[in-house]
């Protein structure tokens, strides 16, 4: 492990040529990594000749190490001379993106000035239980965030802060992602606003007051200016009161 410095067992698998010439053309042996981290030749080679051992295979979740190293074995005084080579692979790692969308349209932009996706916070998890903290993510005004520099591997993305804004609702749904290789893996999240109602008072345009009379009058409500996109319809009784839904 190019970490650690030490074998680790998922290397297993490993695969490294043996070549008489250093662009590995002529391969003379393949040689496979045991769980110990280590590949023993079998044949017999020739002191004092250069040969080029190549790793031309990594298990899943590892980069190779591409460097061709050349080995020569001399008379050591020993029965049989050898000579070790060592290859330090490192782990791929990935990341996680999130993007945070309305939960009334779907969008990436809030519904308008008073809303907004700044400071949410998304904890990563290695389980689902969501109690093995790997990092977190705080999304911009955009509603995105990121973290790179994760191994590969299942991980579980949850909401532990909401917006700082206060206009929106947490969100409990926990994301398993699963990150290989070198990509970045987008979750899209969509976030729930926190609703108003509003009353409505219809009163005498005289006396400023509500009189029975106007009891009944309908108002509608609209999500946009020109009155197009209609919520609802609320009718005023005999104080001239109508209160509005959650919008």
């Amino acid at each position: 492990d190019e970490d650690t410095g030490k074998p680790d067992a998922s290397l297993k698998g490993a695969k490294f040529t043996i070549s008489s010439d250093e662009a590995g053309e002529n391969v003379l042996e393949t040689l496979i990594i045991d769980e110990t981290g280590q590949a023993e030749s079998k044949n017999q080679y020739l002191l004092g000749v250069a040969y080029y051992v190549k790793e031309i295979f990594a298990p899943a979740g590892w980069n190779i190490d591409e460097e061709a190293k050349e080995v020569t074995a001399v008379d050591d005084g020993t029965d049989e001379p050898s000579v070790t080579v060592k290859f330090r692979d490192s782990k791929q790692e990935g990341g996680i993106a999130v993007q945070k969308v309305s939960g009334r349209n779907g969008k990436s932009k809030p519904l308008n000035e008073e809303y907004s996706f700044k400071g949410a916070m998304f904890t990563i998890y290695r389980d689902k239980d969501c109690t093995d903290r790997v990092g977190s993510i705080t999304t911009d005004e955009n509603g995105y965030g990121k973290k790179t520099g994760l191994e590969v591997g299942t991980y579980y993305v949850k909401e532990t802060r909401a917006p700082l804004s206060g206009n929106y609702e947490i969100n409990d749904t926990v994301y398993p992602v699963e990150v290989g290789g070198t990509m970045l893996v987008r979750v899209k999240i969509r976030e729930d606003e926190v609703l108003t109602h509003f009353t409505i008072q219809k009163v005498d345009e005289k006396t400023g007051k509500a009189d029975p009379g106007l009891e009944g009058t309908t108002f509608g409500v609209f999500s946009d200016r020109a009155c197009t996109d209609k919520l609802e319809t609320v009718t005023v009784g005999a104080d001239g009161i109508g209160t509005t839904g959650d919008h």
